[in-house]
Parts: C-alpha cells; sequence; structure tokens
C-alpha cells in the first residue's frame, strides 16, 4: 500500500507544558503515527487536547508547522462518546458540521474527523442519517480542502443496527468522506478479536460488520481505517488485540485481496512512552513484517 495513514486520537497528554516540552514529548514519541486526532470539539466550545490547543498556553505557535515538517497531519475530533450531538442538537446538523470546520481553520489544523456516538442511529436512523449528511456538506462547505473523516462505530455498517445507516451516509456523501476510523472494539459479544471476526464475518449481533463484509456491502476499502484501543485499558468491554495480532491480520488480509487505508488507535497516551503500536501497524501497512505491499 502506498502512503497508508496511521492515525490516533490524543485525548490525554505526558506533560501539559512549557508548551515546547508538550511538543517535543509529541513528537519524539509519534513513531508510525501520520495523523493525530485531537478530542474532543462540541458545538459549545473545544475540550480536553482540542481545548489545550487552541488556548494558547499548551501548544507553541508554530506546533502545526512542525507536526508537518515530521509528515504529520493533525485534525480535531467533533463528537465523542459522552456526547450525543443528534439527540443534542436536531436541527442544528449544519451549524454543527460548519463549526467544527471554522475551529479547525482559525486553528490551523488539517480538518475534521466526526465522531457521532448517538443512539439515534438505532432509534431514528432515517432523522441519524440526514443529520449525518448535512454536518458533513456544511463542514466540505465551510472547509473545502480540509481532511474529513468520519469514526462511526463497526454495527453502524450492520443491518443489525438501524438498517447500516453508515451504508446510507457513505451512498450519499462517501465521495466527501476520506477515511472511516472504524470503531471495532466495545460492542460486548461482536468482538472483533480474531483474524476471521475482524475481517470475513463478524460475529455475535452486529452482522455483516466485519471488514471485507463492509467493503463487499459498497465501502471502498482504502478508506477503511482499522480502529482498535491501543492497550487492554483502552477498551470498555471487547475488542482489544494485541498489536502483533493485528500486524499479522494485516498481512493476511492482504494476502487474500483485502487492502485497507491505514488503521486508528485510541489512544496515543498509552503509546506515547514506546510508540510500539504505531510503528508496528505502519510497517505492516507499508509491507514490512508481512504486511501489505
Amino acid at each position: 500500500m502506498t502512503n497508508p495513514t496511521v492515525a490516533v486520537y490524543i485525548d490525554q497528554l505526558a506533560t501539559w507544558s512549557p508548551p515546547d516540552q508538550v511538543l517535543t514529548s509529541i513528537l519524539d514519541n509519534a513513531g508510525g503515527f501520520n495523523q493525530f486526532i485531537l478530542a474532543f470539539w462540541e458545538l459549545t466550545g473545544p475540550l480536553d487536547v482540542a481545548q489545550a490547543w487552541s488556548d494558547g498556553s499548551t501548544f507553541p505557535p508554530d506546533a502545526i508547522d512542525q507536526f508537518h515538517q515530521n509528515g504529520i497531519q493533525v485534525t480535531v475530533s467533533a463528537g465523542g462518546a459522552t456526547v450525543q450531538p443528534i439527540t443534542q442538537y436536531p436541527d442544528q446538523a449544519a451549524e454543527f458540521g460548519a463549526a467544527a470546520a471554522k475551529f479547525a481553520v482559525q486553528y490551523g489544523l488539517d480538518g475534521v474527523d466526526f465522531d457521532l456516538e448517538d443512539p439515534m442511529y438505532g432509534s431514528d436512523p432515517e432523522t441519524a442519517i440526514r443529520w449525518t449528511v448535512d454536518a458533513t456538506k456544511a463542514a466540505r462547505d465551510a472547509f473545502p480542502d480540509a481532511i474529513l473523516t468520519h469514526a462511526p462505530q463497526a454495527p453502524y455498517f450492520s443491518q443489525a443496527y438501524g438498517g447500516a445507516p453508515y451504508l446510507a451516509v457513505n451512498e450519499v456523501v462517501g465521495d466527501l468522506i476520506d477515511a472511516y476510523n472504524v470503531q471495532f472494539y466495545n460492542q460486548d459479544e461482536t468482538s472483533y478479536d480474531s483474524y476471521d471476526t475482524l475481517f470475513v464475518e463478524a460475529n455475535g449481533w452486529a452482522t455483516g460488520s466485519a471488514v471485507a463484509q463492509i467493503i463487499a456491502a459498497g465501502v471502498a476499502a482504502q478508506k477503511i481505517l482499522l480502529g482498535k484501543p491501543v492497550i487492554f485499558k483502552d477498551k470498555s468491554n471487547t475488542g482489544y488485540v494485541p498489536v502483533s495480532d493485528l500486524a499479522n491480520w494485516i498481512g493476511e488480509a492482504a494476502q487474500n485481496g483485502i487492502e485497507i487505508g491505514g488503521a486508528m488507535g485510541w489512544q496515543f497516551h498509552s503509546d506515547s512512552d514506546s510508540a510500539h503500536w504505531g510503528t508496528t501497524l505502519a510497517d505492516a501497512l507499508s509491507g514490512e513484517n508481512g504486511g501489505t505491499s
């Protein structure tokens, strides 16, 4: 594969000051990661590391330039597990999308990642699909050159969950979305913890949501980033897989004709003292250690 993306959410920092030390700590331990996603932003304003980026005290003014010099893109995550924007702002999809994009522009970021973990995808999928489509269009209109990604939970591609709402999103605005940071974890008995259940056929309740099944349903393989917890403690229930196994499975998938666009990890703090997770998957995706070509 050419230039695979190895993305990671950054919701905690090893150190918070002074600014130069914060940036040095990240860059010295970036390993194979080439995209950082600052968590989080919501309509009332930035939170956590997204706030640290924008408040002027935690990162130096030239931080984005230094990331770029190291081959790293930086985006902001709109949403997150503690925010339910479709439920909270049912009539403000376009405002949400445009505001997230304008935040990225204002603070020199490369784009926006929509992490929309909202029960409406299951309880009222038509509304959720329309909201997601409108937010995506508004973000692209507000920031035409943005890296625009989404982070759906894998079951959002399954007919077992609201009739596969993200397949509908992909059909309508997939051309506006650069990649899907698919969350293959925290889905109880749909465990995504073996090669077969992750890449071939999902087990448990969320049938149809393994990588090959999502591709067969119409999502481009190169837009799928394999999202996994970096360490065991980063998951709430199921889905953790040791990184050595993930690397081997990526290679096996490639041999079977499944070449994905990259990987996504939650979260950087868990890999920031060794860069082992990001480096291992970057090597696998680039064709080293049995990875893709």
